[in-house]
């Protein structure tokens, strides 16, 4: 078994391109818009959803848009990605203006780092 990809919203196009691809360096491989007849079969919603895929590797993110989505509460779904240099990242992520989530227990430190819609990823050291 091989992971595919992850499908997270995002609140806005622009948001997307500056996390995603400004951020995190992944590329937009692909744009569509998913028709409502099948968002409405797989995620019962009865309207037409962009859709950015970014990638890069073995990363896949497909993004749908939805201008009033807000993450529900709590915010648990996430995924995580590796980077050579967490320190760095940590302070690159800081610098564009996203949340850096810091957490500590038993001497074992994790951290997520939050897009611009809500979304959490955890981040590790490569």
């Amino acid at each position: 078994m091989v992971f595919d990809h992850t499908g997270i919203i995002s609140k806005s196009e622009e948001e997307a391109m500056r996390f995603y691809q400004g951020l995190l360096g992944l590329e937009k491989i692909k744009e569509s818009v998913v028709a409502a007849e099948l968002c409405q079969q797989l995620f019962s919603v009865s309207e037409d959803i962009k859709m950015l895929v970014f990638g890069k590797g073995n990363i896949k993110v497909e993004i749908f848009i939805i201008p009033d989505w807000n993450p529900s509460t709590p915010n648990i779904p996430h995924f995580c990605i590796q980077v050579p240099d967490l320190p760095e990242f940590i302070e690159k992520t800081k610098a564009a203006g996203a949340r850096v989530i810091k957490g500590s227990y038993n001497e074992k430190t994790v951290y997520f780092i939050q897009d611009f819609s809500g979304n959490r990823i955890e981040i590790k050291p490569l």
